[in-house]
C-alpha cells in the first residue's frame, strides 16, 4: 500500500487538485479530501473528480481547513487537504447521497452504491469510512449496523464549517450535498488498525437522565438538565442574565458531559457529549443524542490532555495491527473542530506530535462537528469532542 497526503492553504479547488496530481503522477484507488468552506463545495468536487478519474472520491468539508505531518492550515483563507491510497490488492467505493427526509434510506442507498462501486456488493466491508451533515449520525449508524453488523467498524467525522452556521457540505465527485452524507468502503488488501477515543477526564459529578428528547437533555436526576450542569461546573459555563437562551458552545468545550461506556485496560471510557445552548426552559440542547436512564457525568480536558492524548489514539491504532513506526504506510486522523477552535494556538503541536508517533509516515486530519468509532460494546457510537486514527501497514 502506498499513501501520500498534501494540503494547500488558501488554494482554490482546481489549482489544489493540479498540484496533487502533477506531484502523485498517477491515479490513486481511493481519495479523502477536506476542505474548508471558502473553497464552494461543488467547485472541489468537480475539481477533483477531473483531475482523478476512476478514483473512489471521499469529500467533506473541515471546520477552518485541515492538518498534516507539516502542521495545521487553519487560515482565514481555508485549505484543502487530500489522502490518497493506493492499493492494488484491495477494493475501494465512494458513494454520496441527499436527504429528503429520511437520513435510513440515504445511507441504505449510498452503502449499496458504494459497495457496487467497489465491485463488492451485498458483502460487508472491513471498514467503513463516513460523513454526514451533523443531525442525524445516530440514525445512520444504526442502519448500517442493520446491513452490515455490528462488527464492521465505522470511523468518520461529521461534515463541519467555520460558525457552525450549517455551510457544511459532502460528495463523491458526481454530486454535491448539504444535507446528505457520504460513504467509502474499504477492503485494504494491508494491515490496518484503528482506536477511537477521547482527552477528557471525569470530574466527579454524575448523574441519571430522567427526561430527554433525542439531542435536548431535560431533567438530570428530576431537576432541569441546565440547572444542574451549572451547580456542577460553578456556574462558570453559562454566562447569562438569569433564565435566557445562552450559546455555550465555545466555553462548555472543557467541561463537557460524559455517558460512561465500559473500560479499556482499567481505564474508563466515555462517549462524550457536547452542550451547545441553555435553553430558557431550564434544557441543554447537545451535539448528540441522549435517553432516559443514561448516566451523564461532568468531564474535564485541557489543550494538553487532547494534544497528548491525539499522539497517544494514533499509537494505539498502530498497536492494535502491531505496527511499528517502519511498517506504517499512513494514517486517517479524525479531530473535534469544536476542540480545535478552543486551541487553534497548539494545533501545529498536535500535527507535530501525531507525526512523531507515526515516524514521519504521511497522515491527514479533519476538524469534525460530531466524530463516530467503535464503542467498546453494542458496535458502532456518535459522539463529540473525540479523536480517532485509521492506521494503515504498508503490506
Amino acid at each position: 500500500m502506498r499513501i501520500e497526503v498534501m494540503v494547500c492553504p488558501a488554494t482554490e479547488a482546481p489549482v489544489a487538485a493540479a498540484r496533487m496530481r502533477d506531484a502523485w503522477g498517477d491515479v490513486p484507488d481511493w481519495l479523502w479530501v477536506q476542505h474548508s468552506v471558502v473553497q464552494p463545495a461543488a467547485e472541489v468536487g468537480r475539481a477533483f473528480a477531473a483531475a482523478f478519474p476512476g478514483t473512489a472520491l471521499h469529500i467533506a468539508t473541515s471546520c477552518l481547513g485541515a492538518m498534516d505531518n507539516g502542521g495545521a492550515a487553519i487560515g482565514p483563507g481555508g485549505a484543502i487537504g487530500a489522502l490518497a491510497l493506493w492499493d492494488p490488492a484491495g477494493d475501494f467505493g465512494a458513494a454520496a447521497m441527499a436527504c429528503d427526509g429520511d437520513m435510513r434510506s440515504a445511507a441504505r442507498a449510498a452503502l449499496d452504491t458504494a459497495l457496487a462501486r467497489a465491485g463488492r456488493p451485498g458483502e460487508a466491508p472491513e471498514l467503513i469510512w463516513l460523513s454526514a451533515s451533523p443531525g442525524a449520525e445516530e440514525v445512520i449508524l444504526d442502519e448500517l449496523k442493520r446491513r452490515v453488523g455490528a462488527d464492521t467498524p465505522v470511523y468518520g467525522g461529521s461534515a463541519a464549517d467555520d460558525d457552525v452556521s450549517g455551510r457544511w457540505a459532502v460528495g463523491d465527485g458526481d454530486r454535491c450535498h448539504g444535507a446528505g452524507l457520504v460513504i467509502s468502503v474499504l477492503f485494504p488488501g494491508a494491515a490496518f488498525g484503528h482506536a477511537f477515543q477521547s482527552g477528557y477526564a471525569p470530574m466527579g459529578p454524575e448523574g441519571t437522565v430522567t427526561a430527554a428528547n433525542g439531542r435536548r437533555l431535560v431533567e438530570i436526576d428530576g431537576r432541569p438538565a441546565r440547572a444542574v450542569y451549572n451547580d456542577w461546573t460553578g456556574g462558570a459555563v453559562i454566562d447569562g442574565d438569569g433564565d435566557a437562551a445562552v450559546s455555550i458552545l465555545a466555553p462548555s468545550t472543557w467541561r463537557p458531559l460524559g455517558r460512561p461506556d465500559g473500560a479499556l485496560g482499567g481505564v474508563p471510557f466515555h462517549l462524550l457529549l457536547h452542550p451547545a445552548e441553555a435553553t430558557a426552559d431550564g434544557a441543554l440542547v447537545l451535539f448528540a443524542d441522549v435517553a432516559e436512564g443514561e448516566c451523564v457525568q461532568l468531564m474535564g480536558g485541557t489543550p494538553e490532555s487532547l494534544t497528548a492524548r491525539a499522539a497517544r489514539t494514533v499509537a494505539l491504532a498502530a498497536e492494535t495491527a502491531g505496527l511499528c513506526p517502519a511498517d506504517i504506510a499512513g494514517a486517517l486522523v479524525i479531530f473535534c473542530g469544536g476542540s480545535m477552535l478552543a486551541m487553534q494556538a497548539t494545533m501545529s503541536e498536535v500535527a507535530a506530535q501525531v507525526d512523531r508517533s507515526l515516524g514521519g509516515a504521511p497522515f491527514l486530519g479533519g476538524f469534525t462537528f460530531g466524530e463516530q468509532g467503535p464503542r467498546l460494546h453494542d458496535g458502532n457510537g456518535h459522539g463529540n469532542l473525540m479523536i480517532s486514527a485509521i492506521v494503515f501497514g504498508r503490506s
